[in-house]
């Protein structure tokens, strides 16, 4: 469930103040944001804070965020610069008890060839992001942070389209203790490996599943539409999270999957089997992940 109150004139200045608060199956979460309008350079100014817990896989964190961001887009290219402090407890039963904090200086990256098409057929989004912490400046510890996805779609006949996806991230740290969970990976579920539960994909401890410093996933994926709306999907997923790229040991998933095009976006339903746990999972979304 998710309830939002937006503000689009502040004292007739056009400032905008969003408040929004979800509440979902293993993550709660409260916000708030302050947005200046776009100048005349395209940059567009904000301030926000937030409440968050979650219960994923074990791992229970509580975290206070507060972040100033500069965005710009410019034709195909969208880059944001932020300075992000973070506040974490961590709990993964009784293995794990930890507070954290951060103070990140962060630059992302994201260009997009598709249009504003639901269903695209050709072009491609590359995402790419670094950023670090230093231990002198309202850290528990010094690291830098670097990720990036690409997401590569081909016409493929007709009716159909070959969509290649892969993802990498590394944290260089000299250990990930003191590190938000937030700037540590974890793989698993809809838009990463199908065939495992989300975020499952980590460093096992008793009792649940801790994020770590690295970071690959990939996937090759076909849809074929039919007469109408309605259409398929065969892929094959894989990927790990650990923490050293030495112990990076892909799991793989395989499935078949339903596709609708729908006034809102690609609605997809997914039935993929897990190689490394012998089960079958089903997966659903709404939209194109960008």
């Amino acid at each position: 469930m998710q309830a939002s109150w937006l503000h689009r004139d502040i004292a007739n200045r056009g400032m905008r103040l969003k408040l929004d608060a979800r509440l979902e199956t293993a993550r709660q979460t409260g916000a708030a944001e302050l947005a200046w309008p776009r100048n005349a350079s395209g940059y567009e100014n904000s301030l926000g804070a937030q409440l968050k817990q979650e219960d994923i896989e074990g791992q229970e964190t509580r975290s206070t965020v507060f972040v100033a961001k500069r965005s710009r887009t410019r034709g195909q290219i969208e880059t944001t610069l932020s300075l992000q402090y973070q506040t974490e407890e961590q709990i993964i039963a009784d293995v794990v008890d930890e507070r954290n904090q951060a103070l990140v200086a962060n630059y992302a990256w994201t260009q997009r060839t598709v249009g504003r098409a639901f269903y695209p057929r050709r072009g491609y989004v590359l995402s790419l992001q670094g950023g670090g912490a230093a231990e002198a400046l309202l850290s528990d510890t010094n690291f830098v942070r670097l990720y990036g996805r690409h997401t590569q779609y081909f016409r493929a006949g007709a009716r159909g389209r070959l969509i290649l996806r892969g993802e990498l991230g590394s944290v260089l740290a000299d250990t990930r203790d003191g590190i938000p969970t937030d700037f540590l990976f974890r793989a698993g579920g809809d838009n990463s490996v199908r065939g495992y539960a989300y975020q499952s994909l980590g460093r096992t401890l008793t009792g649940g599943v801790a994020s770590v410093r690295y970071l690959a996933t990939g996937s090759v994926e076909y849809n074929h539409f039919f007469e109408g709306n309605w259409g398929m999907a065969v892929f094959v997923d894989a990927g790990d999270a650990a923490d050293s790229p030495g112990a990076l040991s892909p799991v793989f998933g395989y499935g078949v999957g339903a596709r609708y095009r729908s006034p809102v976006g690609p609605i997809n339903l997914d039935l993929a089997y897990g190689e490394a746990t012998e089960e079958f999972r089903l997966h659903f979304s709404l939209g194109v992940s960008f």
